[in-house]
């Protein structure tokens, strides 16, 4: 579960489908901003469009629709990019836990090994000394 400007949302930073949707999200906003064409004098233009790529990253995400609960329509480039960044702190929070987790089961696995490797040196099949 993720809160976002009040929104809980069912979602899991640790599922890997959910880590391929953020990356697609991402390769999306960086479309959007290349492709899209406005007035960079208009500072309005400006918010609009900033606000538009971040829109498009959360309904790529959580679902068509799931910026408009969150921002309620309002064009607020500061709130969009608060809330993008509070999924980015959360990300990376669960990379640090994911990076944890692989400490973890390499310890284990090194573990693993080398008490197979004690059992096969100890068990009746690899020691030639016992009759």
């Amino acid at each position: 579960m993720v809160e976002i400007n009040g929104v809980t949302i069912d979602f899991d930073l640790t599922d890997a489908d959910n880590w391929t949707k953020i990356n697609k999200a991402v390769e999306k906003m960086e479309e959007f901003d290349k492709s899209d064409q406005y007035d960079e004098s208009d500072i309005a233009a400006c918010i609009t469009h900033g606000c538009q790529g971040y829109e498009l990253f959360f309904d790529e995400v959580f679902g068509e629709g799931t910026s408009d609960k969150i921002f309620h329509g309002k064009k607020s480039l500061k709130a969009h990019k608060d809330a993008f960044i509070s999924i980015t702190d959360m990300a990376r929070e669960q990379m640090t836990e994911a990076v944890d987790f692989s400490e973890v089961r390499k310890r284990y696995s090194a573990d693993r090994t080398q008490r197979n490797d004690f059992a096969k040196k100890n068990s009746r099949h690899h020691n030639r000394n016992h009759k």
